[in-house]
């Protein structure tokens, strides 16, 4: 059996596993460790092969809102990052795909409050 066919019966198994727990999951960590977890959650959710629809998308988003709640109330910065950054998906338009931080050359009409 080769070295990658291996690595999908361990995933497909470990997935299982996850499956079966009905309790939640306690763990420490540090509160930079957390945000560097949820950062690199940021990147993956924007690759563009995922679709929003999918489970693990939107556990990923659950997790960062998650996170981002529990925050002491000073956090007030890194709050706003998480929330409005990571934990939501970039809006563009469906027509160009502008984005309020890559527009349009020569400005860009967006017909709906999501276009």
């Amino acid at each position: 059996m080769g070295e990658a066919k291996e690595k999908r019966i361990l995933l497909v198994a470990a997935a299982r596993e996850m499956e079966q727990l009905s309790e939640p999951m306690s763990f420490e960590v540090m509160p930079v460790q957390a945000f560097m977890l949820c950062s690199m959650l940021q990147v993956g959710l924007r690759h563009p092969g995922l679709d929003e629809a999918q489970p693990a998308v939107r556990e990923a988003r659950g997790f960062i809102r998650s996170f981002a709640s529990n925050l002491p109330p000073e956090c007030v910065a890194m709050r706003q990052l998480l929330f409005d950054v990571a934990a939501n998906p970039e809006a563009k338009c469906r027509v160009c795909g502008c984005t309020d931080d890559h527009a349009c050359p020569g400005g860009c009409s967006w017909v709906e409050k999501d276009l």
